[in-house]
Protein backbone atom coordinates (compact mmCIF):
# COMPACT_ATOMS: atom_id res chain seq x y z
CA UNK A 1 0.00 0.00 0.00
CA UNK A 2 1.00 3.58 -0.36
CA UNK A 3 0.75 4.05 3.38
CA UNK A 4 3.14 1.18 4.01
CA UNK A 5 5.69 2.63 1.64
CA UNK A 6 5.41 5.99 3.30
CA UNK A 7 6.07 4.71 6.79
CA UNK A 8 9.31 3.04 5.80
CA UNK A 9 10.53 6.36 4.47
CA UNK A 10 9.98 7.87 7.92
CA UNK A 11 12.39 6.41 10.51
CA UNK A 12 10.97 8.63 13.22
CA UNK A 13 7.75 6.64 13.03
CA UNK A 14 9.10 3.21 12.14
CA UNK A 15 11.55 3.04 15.04
CA UNK A 16 9.65 3.48 18.20
CA UNK A 17 11.47 3.04 21.45
CA UNK A 18 14.06 1.01 23.25
CA UNK A 19 11.75 -2.00 23.60
CA UNK A 20 9.83 -1.20 20.38
CA UNK A 21 6.26 -1.80 21.59
CA UNK A 22 4.94 1.67 20.57
CA UNK A 23 5.80 1.15 16.91
CA UNK A 24 2.86 -1.22 16.41
CA UNK A 25 0.22 1.54 16.22
CA UNK A 26 2.24 3.38 13.58
CA UNK A 27 2.58 0.10 11.69
CA UNK A 28 -1.20 -0.23 11.69
CA UNK A 29 -1.40 3.33 10.40
CA UNK A 30 0.99 2.49 7.59
CA UNK A 31 -0.76 -0.71 6.56
CA UNK A 32 -4.40 0.28 6.96
CA UNK A 33 -4.39 4.08 7.08
CA UNK A 34 -5.97 4.50 3.65
CA UNK A 35 -8.81 2.13 4.65
CA UNK A 36 -9.36 3.95 7.95
CA UNK A 37 -9.38 7.42 6.44
CA UNK A 38 -11.44 6.24 3.50
CA UNK A 39 -14.09 4.83 5.83
CA UNK A 40 -14.06 7.75 8.23
CA UNK A 41 -13.87 10.56 5.66
CA UNK A 42 -15.92 9.00 2.91
CA UNK A 43 -13.18 8.68 0.27
CA UNK A 44 -11.75 5.62 -1.44
CA UNK A 45 -9.12 4.27 -3.82
CA UNK A 46 -6.02 6.31 -4.64
CA UNK A 47 -7.43 9.41 -2.96
CA UNK A 48 -7.62 7.59 0.38
CA UNK A 49 -4.03 6.35 0.07
CA UNK A 50 -2.83 9.86 -0.82
CA UNK A 51 -4.79 11.35 2.07
CA UNK A 52 -3.20 8.81 4.43
CA UNK A 53 0.31 9.77 3.28
CA UNK A 54 -0.34 13.51 3.50
CA UNK A 55 -1.99 13.44 6.93
CA UNK A 56 0.59 11.09 8.44
CA UNK A 57 3.38 13.21 6.96
CA UNK A 58 2.00 16.38 8.53
CA UNK A 59 1.60 14.63 11.90
CA UNK A 60 5.15 13.25 11.70
CA UNK A 61 6.75 16.60 10.88
CA UNK A 62 4.71 18.46 13.48
CA UNK A 63 5.50 16.02 16.28
CA UNK A 64 9.23 16.00 15.50
CA UNK A 65 9.33 19.81 15.40
CA UNK A 66 7.72 19.84 18.84
CA UNK A 67 10.32 17.34 20.06
CA UNK A 68 13.14 19.44 18.57
CA UNK A 69 11.90 22.45 20.51
CA UNK A 70 11.45 20.59 23.80
CA UNK A 71 14.34 18.11 23.95
CA UNK A 72 17.02 20.60 25.05
CA UNK A 73 14.63 22.58 27.23
CA UNK A 74 12.78 19.87 29.13
CA UNK A 75 15.37 17.12 28.91
CA UNK A 76 15.32 13.63 27.44
CA UNK A 77 14.04 11.82 30.53
CA UNK A 78 11.00 14.05 30.98
CA UNK A 79 9.96 13.58 27.35
CA UNK A 80 10.31 9.82 27.75
CA UNK A 81 8.14 9.82 30.87
CA UNK A 82 5.46 12.19 29.60
CA UNK A 83 5.29 10.50 26.20
CA UNK A 84 5.18 7.06 27.80
CA UNK A 85 2.39 8.02 30.21
CA UNK A 86 0.27 9.51 27.42
CA UNK A 87 0.88 6.49 25.19
CA UNK A 88 -0.23 4.16 27.99
CA UNK A 89 -3.49 6.12 28.35
CA UNK A 90 -3.94 6.07 24.58
CA UNK A 91 -3.39 2.30 24.39
CA UNK A 92 -5.81 1.68 27.25
CA UNK A 93 -8.40 3.74 25.42
CA UNK A 94 -7.80 1.62 22.32
CA UNK A 95 -8.43 -1.42 24.53
CA UNK A 96 -11.85 -0.09 25.51
CA UNK A 97 -14.66 -1.97 23.70
CA UNK A 98 -16.57 1.27 23.14
CA UNK A 99 -14.76 4.14 21.43
CA UNK A 100 -16.45 7.53 21.32
CA UNK A 101 -13.79 9.42 19.34
CA UNK A 102 -13.31 9.41 15.58
CA UNK A 103 -11.35 6.42 14.30
CA UNK A 104 -9.14 8.72 12.22
CA UNK A 105 -8.40 10.91 15.25
CA UNK A 106 -7.46 7.87 17.33
CA UNK A 107 -5.23 6.56 14.55
CA UNK A 108 -3.33 9.84 14.40
CA UNK A 109 -3.08 10.39 18.14
CA UNK A 110 -0.62 7.61 18.90
CA UNK A 111 1.90 8.49 16.12
CA UNK A 112 1.72 12.09 17.35
CA UNK A 113 2.58 11.05 20.91
CA UNK A 114 5.30 8.71 19.69
CA UNK A 115 6.74 11.33 17.35
CA UNK A 116 7.45 13.93 20.01
CA UNK A 117 8.92 11.54 22.59
CA UNK A 118 10.09 7.96 22.09
CA UNK A 119 10.43 8.13 18.30
CA UNK A 120 13.20 10.74 17.90
CA UNK A 121 14.75 9.99 21.29
CA UNK A 122 15.41 6.47 20.07
CA UNK A 123 18.07 8.01 17.82
CA UNK A 124 19.43 10.53 20.31
CA UNK A 125 19.96 8.43 23.43
CA UNK A 126 22.16 5.64 21.96
CA UNK A 127 24.57 8.20 20.54
CA UNK A 128 24.80 9.96 23.91
CA UNK A 129 25.07 7.09 26.38
CA UNK A 130 27.58 4.88 24.54
CA UNK A 131 31.34 5.48 24.78
CA UNK A 132 33.02 6.85 21.69
CA UNK A 133 34.93 3.60 21.11
CA UNK A 134 31.80 1.49 20.63
CA UNK A 135 29.24 4.12 19.56
CA UNK A 136 29.08 3.05 15.91
CA UNK A 137 28.74 -0.65 16.77
CA UNK A 138 26.17 0.06 19.46
CA UNK A 139 24.05 2.19 17.15
CA UNK A 140 24.20 -0.53 14.49
CA UNK A 141 22.98 -3.14 16.97
CA UNK A 142 20.25 -0.77 18.10
CA UNK A 143 18.93 -0.26 14.56
CA UNK A 144 19.19 -3.97 13.70
CA UNK A 145 17.23 -4.97 16.82
CA UNK A 146 14.71 -2.25 16.04
CA UNK A 147 14.04 -3.54 12.53
CA UNK A 148 13.84 -7.19 13.62
CA UNK A 149 11.32 -6.56 16.39
CA UNK A 150 9.31 -4.23 14.15
CA UNK A 151 9.09 -7.02 11.56
CA UNK A 152 7.84 -9.49 14.19
CA UNK A 153 5.26 -7.00 15.45
CA UNK A 154 3.93 -6.25 11.98
CA UNK A 155 3.64 -9.95 11.17
CA UNK A 156 1.98 -10.96 14.45
CA UNK A 157 -0.38 -8.06 15.12
CA UNK A 158 -3.36 -9.19 13.06
CA UNK A 159 -3.21 -12.71 14.52
CA UNK A 160 -3.12 -11.22 18.03
CA UNK A 161 -5.99 -8.87 17.21
CA UNK A 162 -8.16 -11.75 15.94
CA UNK A 163 -7.45 -13.83 19.03
CA UNK A 164 -7.35 -11.24 21.84
CA UNK A 165 -9.35 -8.41 20.20
CA UNK A 166 -9.20 -5.27 22.39
CA UNK A 167 -6.91 -7.04 24.84
CA UNK A 168 -4.12 -6.71 22.26
CA UNK A 169 -3.81 -3.03 23.06
CA UNK A 170 -3.78 -3.71 26.79
CA UNK A 171 -0.84 -6.05 26.11
CA UNK A 172 1.10 -3.30 24.34
CA UNK A 173 0.19 -0.73 26.97
CA UNK A 174 1.79 -3.03 29.54
CA UNK A 175 5.02 -3.03 27.52
CA UNK A 176 4.97 0.76 27.30
CA UNK A 177 4.54 0.85 31.09
CA UNK A 178 7.57 -1.44 31.52
CA UNK A 179 9.61 0.74 29.16
CA UNK A 180 8.65 3.93 30.99
CA UNK A 181 9.45 2.38 34.37
CA UNK A 182 12.87 1.34 33.02
CA UNK A 183 13.53 4.95 31.97
CA UNK A 184 12.53 6.27 35.39
CA UNK A 185 14.78 3.86 37.27
CA UNK A 186 17.79 3.28 35.02
CA UNK A 187 18.27 6.26 32.67
CA UNK A 188 20.24 9.31 33.77
CA UNK A 189 19.45 12.68 32.26
CA UNK A 190 21.95 13.45 29.49
CA UNK A 191 20.81 16.99 28.67
CA UNK A 192 23.81 19.31 28.66
CA UNK A 193 26.31 16.53 29.45
CA UNK A 194 29.37 16.57 27.11
CA UNK A 195 30.02 13.28 25.35
CA UNK A 196 33.50 13.16 26.89
CA UNK A 197 31.93 13.21 30.38
CA UNK A 198 29.32 10.51 29.84
CA UNK A 199 31.40 7.94 31.76
CA UNK A 200 31.37 10.19 34.81
CA UNK A 201 27.58 10.40 34.57
CA UNK A 202 27.24 6.62 34.76
CA UNK A 203 29.78 6.38 37.58
CA UNK A 204 27.38 8.46 39.66
CA UNK A 205 24.37 6.29 38.85
CA UNK A 206 23.23 4.05 41.71
CA UNK A 207 23.14 0.92 39.52
CA UNK A 208 25.32 1.26 36.43
CA UNK A 209 28.35 2.39 38.43
CA UNK A 210 28.81 -1.20 39.56
CA UNK A 211 29.48 -2.33 35.98
CA UNK A 212 32.11 0.28 35.09
CA UNK A 213 35.79 -0.62 35.14
CA UNK A 214 37.65 2.08 37.01
CA UNK A 215 41.43 2.10 36.81
CA UNK A 216 42.80 -1.26 37.93
CA UNK A 217 39.45 -2.59 39.13
CA UNK A 218 38.09 -5.45 37.06
CA UNK A 219 34.50 -6.58 36.48
CA UNK A 220 32.87 -4.68 39.30
CA UNK A 221 29.59 -6.23 40.43
CA UNK A 222 26.87 -5.03 42.77
CA UNK A 223 27.19 -6.31 46.34
CA UNK A 224 25.20 -9.37 47.28
CA UNK A 225 22.20 -8.72 49.57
Amino acid sequence: MAGGGFIYDSPRQDHGGRLRAPVIITSIMAAFGDVIFGYDLGISGGDAALMNAVILGVVSVTSVLVSTFLVDRCGRKLLFIVGGALMILCQLYYASPSLSLSLSLLTLLYPLLLGFSWGPLNWIIPTEVLPVEIRSAGQSIDVAANLCVTFVQRRSFLAMLCRFKHGTFAYFSAWVAIMTAFIVVFLSETKGVPLESIDDLWRCHWYWRWFLVDGSKQDMKPPQP
